[in-house]
């Protein structure tokens, strides 16, 4: 009877897994697969970096930096919702690393900017073909029509989950920075906090508050 027991054990699980939703616990668990192996595609081995493996986190933020231009570290700690020593610190070893450059503040000499380095730049690019290689490779698996519909119905499932929850404090970049100029979140909350990012220069920035150093 093992079969039977293991199988009512099983059913067990699920039941208490997903509470009251249990017959939503295929599409719970396949939601944190998912979840979970979009987490690893931001984890690289960077070649610049001895064999230093850079964290999803630190890779998003270099893609942040990345987005346009040089930003001070406060800036860029408020766009990914972080303490700004926080910032520093992650900025700290990408500098280390070679993938990220420190600049002067002409108009203000106790700023600092960073801008993501040629060396950074190629990383993210080589970081996002692999991404998409192994993207293509899992939707070989569906059905073409499955494979064509699959991106449109995963983006109305998704924003139709978050436009239902509260509004992040701060910042929100649930995009990874994977931008869209029609995101529905960006419509529904006023607007993209990436898009005061994007539209700051340091000649703008002087007499700015230090909390933005």
């Amino acid at each position: 009877m093992p079969d039977r027991e293991n199988a009512a054990e099983s059913s067990a699980l699920r039941r208490r897994a997903a509470g009251a939703g249990a017959e939503l616990f295929p599409l719970l668990r396949g939601s944190h697969l998912l979840a979970s192996a979009v987490r690893e595609l931001g984890t690289i081995v960077p070649s610049s970096g001895g064999g230093v493996r850079l964290s999803a986190s630190q890779i998003h933020l270099l893609r942040v930096i990345s987005l346009d231009g040089r930003h001070p570290v406060g800036q860029v700690a408020r766009l990914l919702g972080i303490s700004t020593p926080a910032a520093t610190k992650t900025i700290d070893r990408l500098e280390r690393l070679g993938l990220v450059e420190r600049h002067a503040h002409e108009g203000d000499r106790r700023t600092r900017l960073f801008s993501v380095s040629a060396a950074g730049r190629a990383l993210v690019r080589r970081n996002e073909r692999r991404a998409a290689a192994r993207m293509r490779a899992a939707l070989r698996d569906l059905a073409p029509a499955e494979a064509d519909a699959f991106p449109r119905l995963l983006a109305r499932f998704s924003y139709a989950l978050l436009t239902a929850a509260p509004a992040p404090r701060g910042s929100c970049l649930r995009c990874a920075a994977y931008l869209d100029t029609a995101c529905p979140l960006a419509r529904s909350r006023g607007g993209c906090p990436c898009d005061d990012f994007l539209r700051w220069t340091p000649a703008g920035s002087a007499g700015r508050s230090a909390g933005a150093r």
